[in-house]
């Protein structure tokens, strides 16, 4: 079996790298007081660190964990635990300054709020403790993982969120220590993240206002600075104008001619089709209006009370009242469509039909009344 230092390296592609081997090397054996279970989650665990440790310790800080925890077999929190532990173990405590951190992370604006919330931190933070545990909350202050959430918390109070996983590689920390130290920060240090929230509002209020009145300025001195006249550039453009509107006046005018010739055309054709339709509404022929007259006899002949003949305007056309047979006939209203002429306007309760049917209607009523 190969040596399992050196395939790791392999398939790191740092198998050329001597001061990583040998310092790998070193960390392997340091380690090998270390009971073997806190390894038990991966085969290449214990390897994959020693190798990280030998890589951050040469100032590389592009180590990508997700990458190792996958080579030592196990999950990403599995590694991460086994990491913190391994350099508690080792009390390695990386360096890292602020200026370092702002660099890395394109934020040089921020390192004088940054230094503020830090010099309330290290006041802050050890009054939470007594006696023994108060001076360990002072040696923990130097740890990475501290300076790196104080940049975080700054960030966003100023309204920017930063990565957590840049910051945990650029501190030499894991994630979860990383957001321990965030939460701690966040408690202690309340009020003074809400004086820096009060500031950067009141620099962004005062950007806007500078560049509102830049632009105004701007403006005004645009209006004011004469601009130099053309006289035979705005002849030209005038003439242009000119006959722009020349042809848009003869274009609408041979528009409206156009559309009135249609209108005329559309009338004349309607005009056309009307006549044949009232053709076929007079009566076809004298015994139509011979049963008609019959079936009203029949209703007066049923009425008691017998009214004056008058004109009535009910039903249109030949249909009129018995009594008004003489009487001059009214011209019917043209209808505007061809659907209107096909409908009949006749009156269906003057209809023999009808009269039949209210007959047979009276009748079946008798007889189901005699049969209960």
């Amino acid at each position: 079996m190969s040596n399992p230092i050196t395939h790791c390296l392999e398939r790191l592609n740092l198998e050329d790298d001597v001061k990583v081997r040998q310092r790998t090397e070193q960390f392997h054996g340091q380690l090998s007081s270390v009971p073997a279970k806190f390894f038990d989650k991966g085969p290449y665990l214990k390897v994959v660190i020693c190798i990280q440790l030998a890589y951050e310790s040469l100032d590389n800080l592009d180590w990508d964990i997700e990458l190792g925890s996958r080579l030592a077999g196990c999950t990403t929190s599995a590694y991460e635990k086994a990491l913190s532990l391994c350099r508690k173990q080792l009390d390695i405590r990386p360096t890292v300054t602020f200026e370092a951190l702002t660099v890395a992370l394109g934020s040089t604006t921020m390192q004088t709020p940054v230094k503020e919330l830090w010099d309330n931190v290290v006041q802050e933070y050890p009054k939470r403790f007594t006696g023994v545990d108060k001076v360990n909350a002072t040696k923990d202050l130097e740890l990475a993982a501290w300076k790196g959430a104080a940049v975080f918390c700054c960030a966003k109070a100023y309204g920017e969120t930063l990565s957590k996983d840049r910051l945990r590689t650029l501190c030499f920390c894991t994630k979860s220590e990383l957001s321990k130290c965030i939460k701690t920060i966040e408690i202690t240090c309340l009020a003074k993240l809400y004086e820096l929230k009060v500031k950067s509002r009141k620099s962004i209020h005062g950007k806007q206002r500078r560049t509102q009145g830049k632009e105004v300025k701007d403006k005004k001195a645009e209006k004011s600075t004469p601009q130099p006249m053309d006289v035979d550039g705005a002849n030209d453009q005038k003439k242009v104008a000119r006959s722009d509107t020349m042809e848009l006046n003869n274009q609408l005018d041979k528009t409206s001619q156009r559309q009135e010739t249609a209108i005329n055309q559309a009338k004349a054709a309607s005009n056309r089709q009307r006549e044949p339709s009232n053709r076929q509404k007079e009566p076809s022929s004298q015994q139509d209006i011979a049963s008609s007259q019959q079936q009203k006899s029949v209703k007066q002949q049923k009425a008691p009370v017998v009214k004056a003949s008058k004109p009535t305007t009910k039903r249109k056309g030949s249909e009129m009242d018995v009594g008004v047979e003489d009487a001059p006939k009214k011209k019917m209203a043209r209808p505007v469509s061809g659907i209107v002429s096909m409908i009949n306007e006749q009156d269906y309760t003057t209809t023999k039909r009808y009269l039949d049917f209210c007959q047979w209607k009276s009748a079946m009523i008798d007889q189901l009344q005699r049969a209960n």
